[in-house]
């Protein structure tokens, strides 16, 4: 059983992921926090294997949490749930020890296989911002500047 704490601030948000995830086998919904601050309480509480957790939050935000629920227990997993698809907050989350990115407007089968390949794999990226990333890596390295190698002729 993976047991998941939802944080985002929408009541709506949470409520459609609640029942979106309640259906998923070998899922459970340990609790619900609408801020940062409700989200730490809740992690001591409710011991969650895994939390979907929103970058925009009041008190205390996504990025601020992270540090603060590692430094409860280190081995709970954190997946971002955003509508951020900029590379700076994905790289922000990942560096502050997020275990997954995914983006809002991700199909529901995304979410789902995510969750379990984080559970699984330790980490998870939606697919749009891996290949974008990929690609502004690629493109950073070609405009660096660095000129290929050319034999020497004789």
């Amino acid at each position: 059983m993976i047991r998941i704490l939802l944080a985002d601030d929408h009541n709506l948000v949470r409520s459609g992921l609640k029942i979106l995830l309640s259906q998923v086998e070998n899922f459970k919904i340990v609790g619900e926090a609408e801020n940062g601050k409700e989200l730490l309480e809740l992690v001591k509480k409710t011991n969650p294997d895994i939390i979907l957790l929103d970058i925009n939050m009041p008190y205390m935000d996504g990025f601020e949490t992270i540090p603060a629920i590692k430094a409860i227990k280190s081995t709970i997993k954190i997946v971002m749930l955003t509508m951020y698809s900029d590379q700076d907050s994905l790289v922000r989350a990942m560096e502050l020890g997020a275990n997954g990115y995914i983006l809002k407007k991700a199909p529901e089968e995304e979410l789902i296989s995510g969750i379990k390949n984080v559970m699984e794999d330790g980490s998870y990226v939606d697919t749009s911002l891996a290949q974008s990333y990929i690609n502004s890596l690629i493109n950073k390295k070609s405009s660096s500047g660095r000129r290929p190698i050319q034999e020497k002729k004789n």
